[in-house]
């Protein structure tokens, strides 16, 4: 009874591990891994940070406005020469305000091209975000196909350790009834023991993997379990196929051009500094004032005149002007040919930057596909080892079981049948894996 009870009990404890472990499809680690990744997060702050830029660009086309305004009190003696020589002492306040307004009529394309230039550069961010999306994407699919194997791995090993159990539970009862040596029974312990160890060593490999995408994807604490990646279909493309796909698709090589071609648009910027600059303005200013004492060569002004308020004042003292004025900047010691030119320079390296992204996608396409065809050609020969493997298994295994073979016959040929099987498992995950890096190298990935 308490044998029963305690099955129960670890029967329960076992569901209770079970509905705690949170198993995670593709798309629901996708989305945590684009939530967590630091590279997403900072091209999402380039692109809300560019779009700013664009804003502030057009609204430069809107005219500005000013205003200050000022208290002051002064106390002193002054020689007045305007007209007869007057010595004024005066003590005062006095308020005053100024509103004032620009507009720029004509700035050489300036603005236009400001505008321009930041639109590109947010076009550029975009580019940037989408490729980097797709380098986390690639990557967890690497991932997600290593846990694959690490499972597949995990299921040859257990069968193959299976087998030696069933095997050493034959044994055993053989060896009881005198139809068997003993050395053969330790033989096949040992072997069952290994065999149980390699189970271990692929289980502690998978949860090794496991434990470093968890801490790539900053999860919180709790048991995880992932599912497998879903197969998908890679068209047949040639080589050159590939190369001009990656050229009209791949992000990161659309950012630099659209990098260079923001570089390309700073040139009227910078050449609109040699152009005549066209500015409306327009204002009011208003000041009152409040003498508490003025002589004028010792002589009292103050009481034969009588003082506003000084509210008054600014209310009635109140002067208007708008005018256009005209700045065209002749000749600025050779400073707008200067940036110019290494503008210029600059836009040439961004091209160099452009052609040398392409060799690297040629060359990772030509790598890749490369190796997707020895990928292939490594999964039909291991199936064809597989098929050797274990026809010579199943005739070591009928020899043995006859009496005439050794165990050790039997031994060789159930490890060959495992690292064929591996050598399968390794090899269909290599196509998979070579599949997802040519995708990703040719920009067909998912964004």
């Amino acid at each position: 009874m308490k044998r029963v009870f305690l099955l129960i009990c670890i029967g329960c404890y076992s569901v209770s591990l079970s509905a705690q472990t949170k198993v995670l499809s593709f798309q629901e680690t996708l989305q945590m891994a684009i939530q967590q990744n630091v590279g997403i997060r900072k091209a999402q702050n380039t692109i809300e940070s560019a779009k700013w830029d664009v804003y502030g660009a057009k609204n430069m086309f809107l005219p500005n406005a000013t205003f200050n305004g000022g208290f002051t009190f002064q106390s002193g003696s002054n020689l007045l020469t305007i007209a007869t020589p007057s010595l004024v002492a005066s003590t005062f306040t006095g308020l005053n305000f100024q509103a004032n307004s620009n507009y720029v009529l004509a700035d050489g394309g300036a603005r236009k091209s400001q505008v321009q230039v930041a639109q590109k550069t947010e076009e550029a961010a975009n580019s940037q975000l989408k490729f980097t999306r797709q380098q986390v994407i690639n990557d967890l699919s690497l991932a997600f196909l290593q846990l694959s194997l690490d499972r597949r791995l995990i299921e040859i090993a257990t069968q193959n350790w299976h087998l030696s159990q069933e095997r050493d539970t034959i044994l055993t009862d053989l060896v009881k009834a005198g139809l068997r040596l003993p050395n053969e029974l330790y033989q096949q312990q040992a072997q069952t023991r290994l065999d149980e160890q390699q189970v271990i060593t692929a289980k502690n490999l998978l949860q090794n993997h496991k434990i470093f995408l968890i801490r790539r994807l900053n999860l919180p604490a709790g048991d995880y379990d992932f599912q497998d990646l879903p197969d998908e279909s890679l068209p047949t493309l040639s080589n050159q196929d590939l190369v001009g796909n990656a050229y009209n698709k791949r992000y990161d090589l659309l950012t630099l051009k659209q990098q260079r071609e923001a570089i390309a648009l700073r040139t009227p910027i910078i050449q609109s500094n040699l152009k005549p600059q066209l500015v409306a303005s327009g204002g009011f200013t208003t000041a009152g004032r409040h003498l508490f004492q003025q002589n004028i060569n010792g002589n009292d002004v103050l009481k034969t005149i009588e003082q506003r308020n000084i509210i008054r004042q600014l209310g009635n003292q109140v002067n208007v002007y708008a005018g256009l004025s005209l700045v065209w900047n002749i000749f600025d010691r050779n400073q707008t040919k200067t940036a110019v030119a290494k503008n210029r320079i600059e836009e040439a390296n961004r091209e160099l930057d452009i052609t040398d992204r392409q060799d690297q996608i040629r060359a990772e396409i030509n790598q890749a596909l490369t190796d997707y065809e020895t990928a292939q050609q490594q999964y039909t020969t291991a199936q064809a080892q597989l098929s050797a493997a274990q026809a010579a298994f199943e005739l070591q295994e009928g020899r043995f079981q006859n009496g005439l073979a050794p165990l050790i016959d039997l031994f060789v040929a159930q490890n060959a049948l495992a690292s064929a099987k591996v050598n399968v498992a390794r090899a269909g995950i290599q196509i998979r894996y070579q599949q997802k890096l040519l995708q990703f190298y040719s920009g067909d990935g998912q964004e």
